[in-house]
């Protein structure tokens, strides 16, 4: 918009600069105060920089967007990792891919070499600058309005495809309502931008001239905000989708650069033209059956047996554990929970990891008491993955949570399968070997079995054996519980204990702990939480018996292998 207005001006009282191509120059140095303050404002984010360096060469684009791609590493070498990066970089990539293909599709030599004209008629296709005859201006604007609104749709769908995999990746999500989103907000950004720093800066030197325009740019971004959310209301307008292997995303690339290079070297028939290696239909086929094992196919086939793989989610205040067997089946034990729910543990949280791990679906899941912090997360992650079998343990006992948690279970064709202590489950070649709570302490309870809720003195206790190794998960069972095992001469002893309650200092007696008498000790808690889980009592306790003690709040997500024979445990917070 500046470089016409500077080329009027000039005409006017300049002829000759004008007639010399000052204008663009001009504009350009006009620029540079307004960027710079554009940059100040955006607190040098990726995007921003990446606009500021390449803006004005328009003539240059790819040389200028590979520059602006060096700078940025050259004092950010890690940003390569950042997703604004490759979010920013692909999609102005792809844009001028598709615009270089598009030209290089065209008859006219003239249109080759990019006038802007000929690229319209070449975008708009039936559409005609010009019919012979003088156009009413009403129609004029009408057709520039059209031109716009099927320019903005293109470039959309060209960023779509050219950062689908970055998008899924990263938020695991495929927004199909973004193809009909962007050609209304990026005009709708362009307006508002622009129009909202002229306001801010005049508002800094006439703050009553400033005021004049608050108004209209309170409209503006109401709209930017309104609108998005209209469109996310829409069925399947965001849909969740795994994360893909990595090999899936070298294949959907290369299929991309496969279309890209078929269509710069397409056959002509003409003598002395280089033949097109692939034809078109051949790369559309190979492209669609591409796409179809990146968003459907995520992981890649397992041979075989592997090791065991047991991971104590950190969710903050609550617990959660996700287990994956050597047969390459999946469990989940508890979903950690906040509460009123003011964070969603099962959507920001458990989904994303297991969208990471390649899952669609969880085989088992199980609950191993009601309270909040344990079951939360799992009502709403019942909403996003199908369950093969739910694994009830408390039949019969009254829980309006687990009940509600049991029913949305059945609604998504889970099997309720029951888990009784002292009766083994056999998941391939691991053992779960549940042990409590027993008949005979729900008998020597009634106080507890008719409260109403199953808390933490009746929490699922259970032991994981696979060959050589076994693990043992005790929920939040206290004092009573623990002493009820040792009485009953429950099978404790484990190479890796999940702490009974967090850590609280009413669980862990020292004859509880020698009974397990574990390797390693691991303990799901919050690094504020109100209670001091786990308690330093506890913790010493643990190192007296010469047990290795972790942490979610200090080491991340606690992950374990085994193999059978041994294992090995680290953290995603270097220890």
């Amino acid at each position: 918009m500046l470089e016409p207005l500077v080329f009027y001006l000039l005409l006017r009282f300049r002829p000759d600069a004008a007639r010399a191509g000052q204008a663009r120059r001009i504009a350009a140095s006009l620029c540079f105060l307004p960027l710079l303050f554009y940059l100040f404002l955006a607190a040098g984010q990726i995007s921003a920089v990446r606009a500021a360096i390449i803006a004005g060469r328009e003539r240059h684009l790819p040389n200028a967007l590979l520059a602006a791609a060096v700078a940025i590493l050259l004092v950010h070498p890690g940003a390569v990792l950042d997703v604004s990066f490759q979010l920013s970089f692909t999609a102005v990539a792809s844009i001028l891919l598709a615009f270089h293909l598009l030209k290089s599709g065209q008859d006219d030599s003239v249109a080759r070499l990019g006038d802007s004209g000929q690229f319209r008629r070449l975008l708009l296709g039936v559409m005609r600058e010009n019919d012979g005859g003088p156009r009413p201006r009403a129609g004029a604007l009408k057709q520039r309005g059209l031109q716009l609104l099927i320019g903005s749709a293109f470039v959309s769908l060209v960023v779509f495809i050219g950062t689908l995999p970055i998008i899924v990746c990263h938020f695991n999500r495929l927004s199909l309502a973004g193809l009909l989103l962007n050609p209304l907000m990026v005009p709708l950004a362009s307006l508002l931008i622009p129009f909202a720093l002229f306001a801010l800066s005049l508002a800094m030197v006439f703050p009553l001239a400033g005021g004049l325009l608050a108004p209209p740019v309170a409209v503006l971004i109401e709209a930017f905000h309104r609108i998005p959310t209209l469109f996310a209301q829409i069925p399947f307008a965001s849909i969740p989708v795994p994360t893909p292997a990595a090999l899936w995303v070298v294949l959907y690339y290369a299929a991309l650069l496969a279309g890209a290079w078929s269509w710069l070297y397409r056959p002509s028939g003409k003598k002395g033209e280089t033949p097109g290696w692939l034809p078109k239909p051949a790369w559309a086929g190979a492209f669609a059956l591409g796409l179809f094992f990146f968003l459907f196919v995520p992981r890649l086939p397992a041979f075989g047996n592997g090791p065991l793989h047991i991971t104590v989610l950190d969710v903050g205040q609550g617990e959660s554990i996700y287990i994956e067997f050597p047969n390459r089946e999946t469990m989940l034990i508890d979903g950690g929970g906040f509460y009123k729910n003011l964070l969603d543990i099962g959507n920001i949280v458990l989904a994303p990891f297991l969208w990471d791990r390649g899952l669609t679906r969880l085989d088992y899941l199980s609950v191993t008491h009601s309270d909040n912090d344990h079951i939360r997360g799992l009502e709403s992650l019942l909403r996003l993955f199908p369950v093969g079998h739910f694994l009830d343990t408390f039949i019969g006992l009254p829980d309006r949570r687990i009940e509600r948690l049991r029913r949305q279970a059945r609604e998504r064709s889970a099997r309720l399968t029951p888990l009784t202590a002292g009766t083994p489950l056999d998941i391939g070649e691991v053992r779960l070997l549940p042990f409590y709570p027993s008949e005979t302490f729900i008998r020597q309870s009634p106080s507890l079995a008719e409260s109403g809720r199953i808390g933490n003195d009746l929490s699922l206790v259970l032991r994981i054996d696979y060959k050589n190794f076994s693990m043992l998960l005790t929920g939040d069972i206290g004092a009573e519980a623990e002493a009820h095992l040792l009485r009953q001469g429950a099978p404790l002893r484990a190479n890796v204990l999940k702490g009974p309650h967090h850590g609280s200092r009413h669980s862990s007696h020292p004859a509880f702990i020698q009974a397990v008498a574990p390797q390693a000790v691991i303990f799901s808690s919050h690094d504020r939480s109100p209670w001091r889980h786990p308690h330093p009592e506890v913790i010493e306790r643990y190192q007296q018996a010469g047990a290795e003690v972790w942490r979610t709040d200090q080491h991340g997500a606690v992950h374990i292998e085994s193999g059978g024979h041994g294992f090995d445990i680290q953290g995603t917070v270097p220890h």
